[in-house]
């Protein structure tokens, strides 16, 4: 069942990030890390309907931290 969209917040971006750059640094997390990117921080229908400054604030990352992580790259392509 879908939830409403106003719980996907700044606070919950942050949370995401978090976990991505903890999953980063798991040996063995990189499939987790997979699913994370997939399903959450690279799926545009859950982003869509967020204010600008959360996308601009998820996009930011992605453009910048996220490329420049080699673990987190990898683990992507």
């Amino acid at each position: 069942e879908k939830s409403s969209k106003s719980h996907v917040s700044r606070a919950v971006l942050e949370l995401c990030l978090a976990f991505s750059k903890y999953l980063s640094n798991l040996q063995n997390g990189m499939p987790l890390l997979k699913q994370l990117c997939d399903h959450i921080l690279l799926n545009p229908a859950i982003w869509i309907h967020t204010p600008a400054k959360v996308q601009l604030t998820l996009y930011t990352y992605l453009s910048t931290e996220f490329i420049g992580t080699v673990n987190i790259y990898n683990a992507i392509r």
